[in-house]
């Protein structure tokens, strides 16, 4: 069995989480290049990781096409939740395409984007 126990973001994300899940690793979670996350990741033991950003998945696609065994690629989504609030929706095993077209469907609200994930 896979172990993958870690949820990264990285130097692509914009802005430094409330917490830093990171340290369990010995890593900082933001602003880590995807590369140096991955690696101390398989230092420790770990099998592979999901690499998420805010709103971005370039790391993540980048990262995975170099190491497919290794990767999970995936996208923290801002999605439009109604009355000016936005909830992040994580989505693993995306690829370029599917990223594309939920960076569109996040505008339009949480029940079409999280059905759109599930489709």
């Amino acid at each position: 069995m896979m172990r993958i126990d870690l949820h990264v973001h990285t130097r692509e994300s914009s802005a430094a989480p409330e917490y830093w899940l990171g340290e369990l690793i010995g890593i900082h979670e933001c602003y880590t290049p995807a590369e140096s996350a991955l690696a101390e990741a398989l230092r420790k033991g770990l099998d592979g990781v999901a690499i998420t950003n805010h709103d971005s998945a370039d790391d993540a696609l980048r990262l995975a096409r170099a190491r497919p065994a290794r990767v999970i690629p995936g996208c923290e989504y801002t999605v439009y939740a109604g009355r000016d609030r936005y909830v992040h929706v994580v989505a693993l095993g995306i690829d370029r395409a599917r990223h594309e077209r939920l960076m569109q469907e996040r505008s339009r609200g949480v029940a079409r984007f999280t059905g759109f994930c599930r489709g």
